[in-house]
């Protein structure tokens, strides 16, 4: 690390200075006194100097982490699409507002719970199947389900999209019905 290095450099050289320094004074020359002083103002300012840069670059950086944390959060909590990641098991380790909405689950939450991917536990069928949801007003609808693979906190998981397309579905059907 360049920054551990220069103050090991910093260090050696401050040690140097105050040596020099320490020993001008005991010598006992009344002049020297000055140079000394003069010698340990010198490594102060130095290393002072050294402390600020090192502290205003963590800043900075601390900066950027919490405004990247705070982007991703928005991305993430303030998006219509359910996101949920389930374990290898089907259990449910994180769920935005959206996907406890639209699963009813909001007051309960999700963390914890188990998921249905598969037919056989009454869920979708297949990546990329529909779901039944209750809607932002209450009233029944369906979402389209995207299962992606992905890792969670170390393990391989599922990352799972909920899209509602009730209205969607809606306007296909009356298309349909137009047509005939």
């Amino acid at each position: 690390m360049p920054g551990r290095a220069s103050r090991w450099i910093l260090a050696v050289v401050g040690l140097g200075i105050a040596g020099v320094a320490a020993s001008l004074v005991l010598i006992g020359d009344p002049w020297r006194f000055p140079l000394a002083l003069f010698l340990v103002l010198v490594l102060a300012s130095l290393y002072g100097l050294h402390v600020s840069r090192d502290v205003t670059t963590r800043l900075r950086i601390q900066q950027k982490l919490d405004e990247s944390r705070g982007n991703l959060q928005s991305l993430v909590q303030d998006n219509r699409t359910g996101i949920l990641v389930l374990d290898a098991q089907g259990r449910v380790q994180f769920a935005n507002t959206a996907a406890e909405r639209l699963l009813a689950r909001g007051e309960q939450g999700l963390v914890g719970t188990d998921f249905p991917l598969s037919a056989a536990a009454g869920g979708i069928a297949a990546p990329g199947g529909e779901l039944r949801i209750t809607r932002h007003d209450g009233r029944p609808g369906t979402a389209a389900v995207a299962v992606t693979e992905t890792r969670w906190k170390g393990a391989l998981a599922s990352l799972v999209m909920l899209h509602d397309i009730t209205e969607r579905k809606a306007r296909d059907a009356q298309l349909l019905h137009a047509q005939k």
